[in-house]
């Protein structure tokens, strides 16, 4: 098999790529992330890349030159494809997280609150975020149930001292368990399996 650099630059609408090897840029209306290994690059580090390089246009081709040749130069290795479900899975993460920061900011301003309106309008929103939690949680357990091997990574997580249902079910490594997975892993959790 033969590796390329290609840099993709993400719109909205449209992803413009360009392969180092031959100089190559097109336009596409599709999904490359399905088909292809991707790297997702912090895009504040690409721009100073390019800025590095001299480069100071920001057009959509030119970052895909640029990423192209910085996958090169920093020899950047693919992520490892996810499913459809693990792209579930962590949307559903950033929903249930996002509702945690406006329960702990709602029970903060209800300590503060001394109008009766603003409290009971306060105590109707807080009830209304946990029901959503609640019925994320459920829906989050019924996904990783559901999958054959997403079921497995989380019995395989709980299993190890400390580690519950919502932070196994949290956790990257829920998603897909893999030998450098391990590396990454709290040191605790390894002396805690350790023989006596």
């Amino acid at each position: 098999m033969t590796d390329h650099n290609i840099g993709v630059d993400i719109s909205k609408s449209h992803l413009d790529a360009f392969r180092l090897e031959d100089g190559a840029a097109q336009r596409f209306e599709a999904k490359l992330g399905e088909t292809f290994p991707l790297v997702k690059v912090n895009p504040l580090q690409a721009r100073r890349f390019a800025e590095a390089h001299g480069t100071r246009a920001k057009t959509d081709a030119v970052d895909a030159r640029m990423l192209a040749r910085m996958g090169a130069a920093f020899d950047l290795v693919p992520q490892v494809s996810c499913s459809k479900e693990i792209f579930v899975l962590r949307d559903l993460h950033v929903a249930r997280t996002g509702l945690l920061k406006d329960r702990t900011r709602l029970r903060n301003r209800a300590k503060t609150q001394d109008i009766a309106v603003l409290k009971r309008q306060t105590k109707a929103r807080l009830a209304q975020v946990e029901r959503h939690v609640v019925e994320l949680d459920a829906e989050i357990a019924a996904l990783i149930a559901a999958g054959q091997t997403t079921a497995r990574n989380r019995d395989i997580l709980c299993s190890m001292p400390g580690i519950g249902t919502v932070t196994a079910a949290a956790s990257p490594f829920s998603s897909q368990i893999h030998r450098t997975s391990w590396l990454s892993l709290p040191a605790k959790v390894f002396v805690a399996e350790q023989p006596a």
